[in-house]
């Protein structure tokens, strides 16, 4: 994981990156969704650079759910169950309500020596 994350930010972000932040088990039932938000916030918060999220669900397990990211013009319409997202930190995202089912990630980031600037 480590290098694909390295390769990923040499060929797209170039960002000074320092240790992977712990990992959690995100889990979504019928109704629940995430507001528009930032991966970023205060104290250690504010040094996470690149966040990445592996699919855990099969797709024919829940309806709904669909995560948008909309600081760019792209949206993820793969979440396959083992497909991975890498984007940056300060991106914009939200989690569409679950209609029907249970969907899963795991979702981790890294972190740089010092805050975006």
């Amino acid at each position: 994981l480590g290098k694909i994350l390295q390769s990923v930010n040499q060929d797209y972000y170039q960002f000074e990156l320092g240790n992977l932040a712990g990992t959690q088990r995100v889990h979504f039932g019928t109704g629940d969704y995430l507001d528009w938000h930032l991966e970023l916030g205060e104290g250690l918060f504010s040094l996470r650079k690149i966040s990445l999220i592996l699919f855990l669900s099969p797709a024919n397990e829940y309806t709904g759910g669909k995560l948008e990211i909309g600081s760019s013009s792209q949206r993820h319409q793969n979440q396959s169950q083992g497909s991975l997202l890498i984007f940056p930190a300060y991106f914009m995202t939200r989690i569409h309500a679950v209609q029907s089912g249970e969907f899963a990630f795991l979702q981790t980031w890294v972190h740089g020596k010092n805050p975006f600037a």
